[in-house]
C-alpha cells in the first residue's frame, strides 16, 4: 500500500514538473493576478475619484455656509496672522500655551491658533481656536464636563467651563456658530493616534461664566508677534 502510494505521488510530481505542463500553469497563475491587480487598481481609482468628488462638493457646500457665517459672526479685530493675541490655559490637563492669530500650518506649528471669522477673545459670540492634536492640543482628549479653562488677554481673563466634546467631519463648521452667550470652542485633528492626515476633528466647547472678564489691575503680558510672549518686568 505505501509503496503504491509513493509511485502515485512520483506520478503526480513528474507530471507537473513535466516542461510543458508546468509553463501552462505558470502563465495561468500570472494571468489571474494580472487580473487581480487591475481590478484592484481600478477599485482604487474610482474610490479616489469618488472620495476627491465628495472632497470637493463639501468644500463648496462649507464654504457657502462659511460665507454667510462670516455675516453673523462677532469678529476678531483685523491684525495681522501671527500677531499674539492671548493665553490658553486648562489646568487639570497642564495645557499653558499662547495664541496668535490665524489657523494656518505654520502658525499651528509654533503656537495655538485663533480661527479666522470667529469671535475675538472676550467678544461676543464664539470664539474658535485650532492646534496639532500631536503638540499643544495632545491631551485634549483628556478634558472632561466642568473643566475649567482659562483664556488671558493683555487686559482681561476669561473662565469658561466646559459642556460638551464631539467628534466631526472637517467641513461641519456649525461647531463654530453663535452661541446665545459667550463660548470657546477647540478644534483638533482626530484619532489622535492617527498615522498621517487625521479624517476627522475633535471638538471641546465650553461656556463662558457668568461675570467673568474682569479687568486686571496690570495686565503681566502685552501683544507682540508670534515667537514668544513677553513678560511685564
Amino acid at each position: 500500500m505505501e509503496i503504491n502510494l509513493n509511485r502515485r505521488l512520483t506520478s503526480v510530481r513528474s507530471y507537473i514538473s513535466y516542461p510543458g505542463i508546468s509553463h501552462c500553469l505558470s502563465n495561468q497563475y500570472f494571468h489571474q493576478i494580472e487580473r487581480a491587480c487591475w481590478i484592484v487598481g481600478g477599485s482604487a481609482l474610482i474610490w479616489c475619484l469618488l472620495t476627491y468628488v465628495d472632497m470637493a462638493l463639501f468644500q463648496a457646500r462649507g464654504t457657502q455656509q462659511f460665507e454667510a457665517m462670516q455675516q453673523t459672526i462677532a469678529t476678531a479685530p483685523t491684525a495681522p496672522t501671527g500677531t499674539l493675541i492671548a493665553r490658553i490655559r486648562i489646568p487639570r490637563i497642564g495645557l499653558s500655551a499662547v495664541v496668535v492669530n490665524g489657523a494656518d500650518d505654520r502658525t499651528l506649528s509654533h503656537a495655538v491658533g485663533h480661527i479666522p471669522g470667529t469671535a475675538s477673545p472676550g467678544g461676543a459670540g464664539t470664539v474658535g481656536l485650532a492646534a496639532h492634536r500631536d503638540t499643544f492640543f495632545r491631551g485634549l482628549g483628556r478634558v472632561r464636563t466642568n473643566d475649567e479653562i482659562f483664556l488671558e488677554t493683555p487686559s482681561a481673563t476669561y473662565r469658561y467651563r466646559v459642556t460638551d466634546t464631539a467628534i466631526v467631519e472637517p467641513s461641519d463648521i456649525k461647531v463654530l456658530r453663535p452661541l446665545k452667550y459667550p463660548a470657546l470652542v477647540l478644534v483638533t485633528c482626530y484619532p489622535f493616534g492617527f498615522v498621517g492626515r487625521a479624517p476627522l476633528r475633535y471638538i471641546v466647547t465650553a461656556r463662558g461664566a457668568a461675570g467673568e472678564g474682569d479687568r486686571k489691575m496690570r495686565s503681566p503680558y502685552r501683544p507682540t508677534t508670534a515667537g514668544g510672549m513677553n513678560t511685564a518686568d
